[in-house]
């Protein structure tokens, strides 16, 4: 069973450009994952290998509601606008 580091060095080997290797229970949360950070981890990347699969590309995967989906990253890099007014006595009652 191939393991993330060999994936890495095959693709690192075939295309000549550097690889790295992310645990994404690390990224996602922050601190050592959790059963329940492996199983997201797990679960989001088979959903991303479905997808590539079924020829999308330029798509990131989320989960949503126990749901996973997919979305443009054209979308998804769009900086999310707040409604700071919604959060205004918040913001007062910390300052």
């Amino acid at each position: 069973k191939a393991k993330a580091r060999d994936v890495a060095d095959a693709i690192a080997r075939i295309t000549g450009l550097e690889t790295r290797v992310a645990v994404l229970g690390h990224i996602q949360r922050g601190g050592r994952p959790t059963v329940t950070d492996r199983i997201l981890a797990a679960r989001l990347g088979n959903y991303a290998v479905k997808v590539l699969k079924d020829g999308l590309t330029d798509y990131c995967v989320g989960l949503k509601d126990e749901e996973l989906f997919t979305l443009p990253l054209e979308i998804a890099i769009q900086p999310k606008k707040i409604d700071v007014e919604k959060y205004y006595a918040l913001i007062k009652e910390l300052a």
